[in-house]
């Protein structure tokens, strides 16, 4: 039985993460953070090469370590096994593996070294690209993270989550236009994901289209009732349009689906000072500060809103929409 999970895991990583985020019944669940789904493969996608015993079991020790993210054992992990001189194919597998663990830890130059090692073992494969537009677009370089996602979609141009990526980063240009034209194909593309339908109801939100943008978070919800990013953004329209009953009741729906994730707790702060209620907001914001995924850049500014709350000063306008792009 173990050896058979061991080969499942192993398929599964050879070409996770996939279009994107599933509905329930669509098809089976991944176990990880976000329930995102990973498919045999993605259209244009290479087979999973044979990988030996050895390579799968610190292939599936890491993977675990990722999921659970306690990232720096991920890194050890992969780090040990790439010095093995792994063939390139099982290499691939774990510099994308370290790169999401560098990622989720912040440290963005270490992985973007693992997305140009990816490019240079293989350039004509589109994941090294997938990583570096990924980092590109975290570190505010918007042109190069565009530009790394056409040359992946010029290889495989029917994969969901490259559009999804890619429109995030024209969203983050300010080009919401041409972002919902991406997440509209990706859409097409992985109907069953709620990736397309949570990016394209942030840029109706960007461009004030609150109508659109509400019924794009409604259909994540109905797809995925358990997905706290959903959750959170139509809370914020909810906030803006100034209906805070309904803001605060998604923004707890967030926070109960991410607990570890201080946004929801955050949202949940400024909410209830702009009702007025102090009491609450000064909880939500400590138990914010308090997450252990909190990072150490963000600290001062959150102890300073704290301070403002606990001075009856209500804040506007700190929240930020969730986008998924991976």
């Amino acid at each position: 039985m173990r050896t058979k999970l061991l080969g499942c895991l192993l398929v599964c990583l050879a070409f996770g993460p996939s279009a994107g985020r599933a509905a329930p019944g669509a098809m089976a669940a991944g176990p990880n953070d976000f329930d995102r789904f990973r498919p045999a493969s993605p259209p244009g996608e290479r087979q999973s090469p044979e990988i030996a015993p050895e390579f799968r079991a610190l292939i599936a020790r890491g993977e675990i370590a990722l999921r659970s993210k306690r990232y720096d054992e991920a890194i050890s992990i992969f780090s040990a096994a790439l010095q093995s001189r792994p063939p390139p194919a099982v290499a691939l597998i774990m510099l994308r593996l370290r790169s999401d663990a560098h990622i989720e830890k912040g440290d963005l130059d270490r992985a973007l070294a693992d997305g140009n090692e990816m490019v240079r073992l293989d350039p004509r494969h589109f994941r090294g690209y997938q990583v570096r537009g990924r980092v590109y677009r975290r570190k505010g370089q918007l042109d190069k993270a565009i530009a790394d996602l056409n040359v992946a979609l010029g290889l495989n141009p029917t994969f969901a989550q490259l559009y999804n990526n890619r429109g995030v980063a024209y969203s983050d240009k300010g080009e919401d236009r041409r972002a919902i034209e991406d997440f509209n194909q990706a859409i097409r593309l992985a109907p069953q994901s709620i990736d397309g339908y949570v990016n394209r109801g942030g840029s109706y939100f960007s461009l004030r289209d609150f109508p659109k943008a509400m019924a794009d978070y409604n259909v994540a919800i109905r797809m995925a009732p358990r997905d706290g990013d959903a959750y959170f953004n139509r809370g914020l329209i909810y906030q803006k349009t100034g209906d805070l009953r309904r803001a605060i009741a998604d923004y707890t729906m967030a926070a109960r689906l991410n607990p570890d994730d201080p946004a929801g707790y955050e949202a949940l702060a400024e909410a209830n000072a702009q009702a007025g209620d102090f009491d609450s907001a000064i909880k939500f914001q400590k138990q914010a500060i308090s997450t252990k995924t909190v990072r150490p850049s963000g600290l001062d500014g959150m102890r300073k809103r704290l301070r403002r709350y606990e001075a009856h000063e209500p804040v506007r306008g700190e929240l930020e929409l969730r986008k998924a792009a991976r």
